[in-house]
Order: structure tokens, then sequence, then C-alpha cells
């Protein structure tokens, strides 16, 4: 189901993938109660085919589709999932936005076979009750109808209490000042547009915030990954931040890769500003985590 085997169209071909990974869950247990936590929405109505009895629990973290990646291609607009040689292109991205309107279609369609939906953030709530056609939930729960008890905001959970006993006051003096990023390498965190803006602040200011640095705190999963990591460093040391694109000391900015959370900690206890650029966050735990640090957050 990785996107790496599917380099067009694909959201189709991996959700084509989850309707064959559905059919040997089938063959293996016909379950009583389906529970999806990873947003394989095109397997509810197998399920439900199969066995019309079957209740289905949907968690959405992050819909497969949005009005805001529709209105990407619109505008024509080169992002992580749709690449300059598509957007530059009217004919081309006129094709696709027709695909993400069949797409979002099918999706409103597999939706509608979950009983209960439950959802992590605001931000999702409102795309999936848009693209399910589902009614915002009652602020009164009593006097929810039974359309709007069908789905429910369930926050991810978040222990900040270990977090919150670190002191808010920072070493005024301290060197170098910190700015830390915590996320996967993944492109749509964008760690690019991180790297370029500690850039920016710098030739605004140069005696003013030669000091500052950056710490990128992130885990990688596999070899995309890592090779998305590697540019990372090449663009830190093309861009004059850091000396080598290998680490070493002095660096503008620094990477921290797959370490412990006691590291992740000690980073957020030394640090002065949380920074977090991924575009239409769902939720962003790292950022309930820096508030909680008494990060200042941008």
């Amino acid at each position: 189901l990785e996107a790496k085997w599917y380099p067009f169209a694909t959201m189709l071909f991996q959700s084509l993938g989850s309707i064959m990974v559905g059919l040997e869950c089938n063959y293996r247990l016909r379950p009583d109660v389906l529970v999806d936590t990873t947003g394989a929405a095109f397997i509810y109505p197998l399920f439900r085919m199969i066995n019309w009895h079957c209740k289905v629990v949907a968690y959405v973290h992050y819909p497969i589709i949005s009005s805001d990646m529709l209105q990407v291609v619109r505008e024509q607009r080169p992002t992580y999932n749709n690449a300059g040689r598509i957007a530059s292109n009217v004919t081309v991205s006129s094709l696709k936005l027709f695909y993400y309107h069949c797409f979002a279609a099918a999706y409103a369609w597999t939706g509608s076979f979950a009983h209960t939906v439950l959802v992590n953030s605001s931000w999702t709530r409102r795309h999936i009750s848009s693209l399910w056609n589902l009614p915002m939930p009652s602020p009164v729960p009593s006097e929810a109808s039974p359309s709007q008890r069908r789905m429910a905001l369930v926050y991810p959970p978040c222990n900040t209490a270990q977090l919150s006993s670190i002191p808010v006051r920072r070493e005024a003096a301290q060197t170098p000042r910190t700015v830390i990023s915590i996320g996967q390498f993944r492109p749509e965190k964008d760690h690019l547009l991180q790297i370029r803006a500690i850039r920016a602040l710098k030739d605004l200011h140069p005696s003013k915030y030669e000091d500052v640095q950056l710490v990128v705190i992130g885990s990688t999963r596999h070899e995309e990954d890592r090779q998305l990591l590697l540019g990372l460093r090449r663009e830190a040391h093309r861009l004059q931040l850091n000396k080598d694109s290998e680490p070493g000391p002095g660096d503008g900015v620094v990477f921290v890769v797959n370490q412990s959370y006691d590291e992740l900690e000690r980073w957020m206890a030394k640090a002065l500003v949380g920074l977090h650029s991924m575009w239409n966050e769902h939720f962003g735990i790292s950022v309930v985590e820096m508030l909680a640090a008494g990060l200042l957050v941008v």
C-alpha cells in the first residue's frame, strides 16, 4: 500500500490495494465490527456487502482528499503532491482536477457505509462533515439527532505532564539561541521552508541573529525519508548555514534523527522557539508538546 509503488494516480491505486487487503482480512476472519484507523475508507462497502450486519467504525486522522487539495490543483499551485510539471500545464491540471472530483465523489460514497465516525480534530471534522455529508455534532449532546450522533471528536492522547514541568523561563544569555522543529521527515512537513526561513532571518539582521540555530528533530521510516533528509542537509550546506553536508560544530542547522523521547525533552528544555510549517496540519501533536514545554510556537 506504500505510495512509492504507484507513481501516478496514487490515491486510486492505494485504495484499490486496500480493497485487496480487505478481501484477505475477510477470508481469514469475518468480523462483526470493523474499526479502521488507517483511512482505508474503500474497504467499508466491501465489509458491509460481505456481511451486512458488520458495524463499521472509522477513526479519521486525515481525509484522503479534501477541498484544499482541489483548490491547489485548480489554482495550479506546485506543492509536494502537485508537481511543477503538472501545475504549469493547463490541460494536465484540468484532467487532474476531474480525477480529483471523481475520487472525492467515490470517497463520499464509501464514507456513507460507516456507522460511527470519529475524527481527531476540528479541522478533520469540518472536512469529513463536508465530504461525507454528515451534520456537525450538536453542542448539546442530549439534543443531538441520530445523524448528528454518527460523528464525534476524539483528540489524540497527548501526555503533557512531564513537559509542563519544564521551567518556562530560559537562560537569556545561553548560546546558541535554539529554534526547534519536531516532525517526521516527510515532504508535507516542509522542512525545506524552515531551513530557508532561518537563512532569510540571518540575512535580515546578520549580527542580531548570528547565533540562532535551527534544530530539526524527527524520524525516518524508510529509504525515501532518508533521501529527503540527505537533501535537507545539502540545502543547509548550499545556503551556507552548515560548513559541510555532514554534521559539524557551529552548524546553523542541526538534524537530530531517530533519537529517544528523553533526548527530545532535553532539546525542548533548551529551546526558546518551536517551528512548525506543515500546511493544513490536521492536529499536530508536536505543536501541543512544544506549547506544554513553554516554547513560543510559530
